[in-house]
């Protein structure tokens, strides 16, 4: 899914989606190692999330950033962020970072 396509998505959901908050986690890393150059990282936040009709938790994971957000998110005392859910299908969702673009970098979009 290209870069347009999940920014439409997140409108979507944003728009029509159930919202609520998720209580972070953790800040995931994954290393991209490349043989010709420096290795890429990139960063997912992390959230969890129990819902009240089954009593189930979920986990979910941002689209990747392309720097750390961790010292941001301690330094703002961030413990919830905003999550958009699809009514009739919960693994359609979109974790909102708008709270971090001022500071992080553009959102890699890649998942």
């Amino acid at each position: 899914m290209d870069s347009k396509t999940k920014k439409r998505n997140a409108m979507e959901l944003k728009k029509d989606g159930f919202f609520t908050e998720g209580d972070f986690l953790k800040v995931y890393v994954r290393r991209i190692h490349d043989s010709d150059g420096p290795d890429t990282f990139l960063y997912y936040v992390i959230c969890k999330w129990k819902n009240p009709r089954d009593e189930k938790y979920y986990i979910f994971s941002s689209y990747s950033l392309r720097k750390n957000p961790i010292n941001l998110i301690r330094e703002r005392g961030i413990v919830k962020f905003p999550i958009y859910i699809d009514k009739t299908n919960v693994s359609r969702y979109y974790i909102d970072l708008d709270c971090l673009n001022d500071n992080i970098g553009g959102i890699a979009y890649e998942k």
